[in-house]
């Protein structure tokens, strides 16, 4: 069942063996690199045979993705998919050419959040093997667009185009049939895009049992599709991120290329900006006194052991004013006074394996920063824009990107919170406050019409044959599955869940 997926894997080791021979283009997009394979350096080795005998009767072809109409299914991968650091258990695979990988379902589908080897506005041809499938291993996916026409210009020819999904966060994309070059796809009615996209997620309350949540993109690969030709196969493997990290030492003291914090109330690892950001904020982690930024701040922390020498046996006290055993420094200015080269036995490089990020210079296994950075290796960014910085009337401030942030207490505005916000009208009642005569009369209309509104909804569920049950009856089925997403794109979603097929609205 995997002999597919082991050749590809052979594969790769063959051709990092034979680098030196090969044409293969790299680029690195900060979460992840890519290395594009052209077809005379071995690209088309990459294609899994999902027609193997060895596999072919565990692949699935869903109707619902056999259609001209725009369309998504749910799968439920048998591995834990890690996709920009956090784990992806179930993928939305849809008829454009991409994999959607949220966590929750929105109109803006093909906006972000998505696996696209080829998104474009695709629709199966006329031959009896054309359509979507996929093939899940336990350890990989793999999802094959097959001979696929562009509904806009379906004289172009045919696409036939591969995505697998490994369980170390590895993605490959695979090119069998591209007949016409990628930048002349038109974009009227259906984005074009190849590469990875991911964003995050922050609700907030906009009045009483009203959720607004808004979408954030924070990061997206876009590959060069000048590269992409029949024959191609793109390998795109995962960097380590802040939230791989598990413990405080390795979050802080990483070599990675992101300003990693502990945030202590969560035991989290972090930048502040990956997908779980809104859990980072609502349990403060980005307020100093909750992360932790120093590898000499995190619980436990031991220091290196003291470059002194030990003085010989029966050797006098030292004369310099200090006491004969010399005390450890846990901070990096307390440690700097105590250095002394040893008067015997061997030297010892305490900088080995310690690397400072941003110019950073090692001594005697403490890195001395350059200016506007700090940490245990020079990771972290200062911005420093509160300095100096005074939020009145009980604000508190937070560095921002470019400048600082107030935020104020209720009833003040303003950077500064200096701003009073403006009184509202009150009604005077032997000194108290009170409800003025509109305010009592919209509460009571409102009222009424809630009211109404429900007793009318229980009459029409109980008289499901009278107008008003065949009213929401009709409702239902006009906004069955139906939603619009980015540029105009519509795509209905399929769901597979205990044996009932349903529609859910993208």
């Amino acid at each position: 069942m995997h002999h597919a997926i082991a050749e590809i894997r052979q594969h790769w080791r063959l051709m990092k063996r034979g680098a030196n021979q090969t044409v293969i283009v790299e680029d690195n997009h900060s979460y992840y690199t890519s290395h594009c394979y052209q077809p005379h350096a071995g690209g088309s080795a990459f294609w899994v045979d999902l027609d193997d005998p060895a596999i072919s009767h565990d692949v699935e072809a869903p109707e619902i993705l056999a259609t001209r109409e725009r369309k998504g299914t749910n799968v439920h991968l048998n591995f834990i998919f890690p996709f920009y650091g956090h784990d992806v258990r179930s993928l939305v695979i849809t008829t454009g050419g991409f994999i959607y990988a949220g966590a929750y379902i929105h109109r803006h589908l093909a906006a972000t959040q998505y696996i696209a080897p080829l998104m474009g506005n695709f629709c199966p041809s006329d031959l009896p093997a054309a359509g979507v499938r996929f093939y899940d291993n336990g350890t990989a996916l793999t999802v094959e667009w097959r001979e696929q026409n562009l509904v806009d210009n379906i004289p172009a020819g045919l696409f036939t185009f591969q995505a697998t999904l490994f369980e170390d966060g590895r993605i490959l994309f695979a090119y069998k049939q591209v007949p016409i070059p990628i930048s002349s796809i038109s974009e009227d009615g259906h984005p074009v895009k190849v590469g990875l996209a991911d964003a995050y997620y922050i609700d907030q309350m906009i009045a009483p049992f009203t959720k607004k949540r808004e979408i954030f993109e924070y990061h997206k690969v876009e590959l060069d599709m000048s590269l992409i030709d029949s024959g191609t196969a793109v390998l795109i493997s995962p960097l380590p991120t802040c939230n791989q990290q598990t413990s405080c030492s390795s979050c802080v003291a990483n070599n990675i290329a992101f300003n990693c914090s502990w945030c202590a109330t969560r035991n989290k690892c972090s930048d502040g900006f990956d997908h779980h950001r809104q859990s980072w904020l609502e349990s403060d982690c980005n307020t100093p006194v909750n992360y932790i930024d120093e590898i000499t701040k995190c619980p436990g922390y031991t220091p290196p052991p003291s470059t002194e020498a030990p003085p010989p046996t029966g050797a006098p006290p030292p004369t310099d004013g200090q006491p004969p055993t010399a005390k450890l420094s846990t901070a990096k200015s307390a440690a700097a006074t105590t250095r002394q080269k040893p008067k015997a036995g061997p030297t010892v490089d305490y900088c080995k394996g310690v690397q400072c990020q941003h110019g950073g210079v090692c001594e005697e296994g403490f890195c001395n920063c350059p200016p506007k950075f700090e940490g245990a290796r020079c990771q972290k960014y200062v911005t420093g824009h509160c300095q100096g910085i005074v939020c009145e009337n009980g604000g508190k401030c937070y560095e921002g990107i470019t400048t600082h942030l107030c935020d104020c207490a209720v009833g003040f505005s303003g950077r500064y919170c200096d701003v009073v916000d403006g009184p509202a009208t009150h009604s005077q009642s032997s000194g108290n406050p009170g409800l003025t005569v509109g305010a009592v009369v919209c509460i009571v209309l409102i009222t009424l019409l809630v009211l109404g509104l429900f007793i009318w909804a229980v009459y029409a569920y109980r008289h499901p044959t009278s107008p008003s049950g065949l009213f929401i009856l009709e409702a239902k089925h006009r906004i069955k599955g139906r939603g619009r997403g980015s540029n105009g794109v519509k795509y209905k979603y399929h769901q597979q869940m205990d044996g009932n097929q349903i529609d859910i609205q993208f």
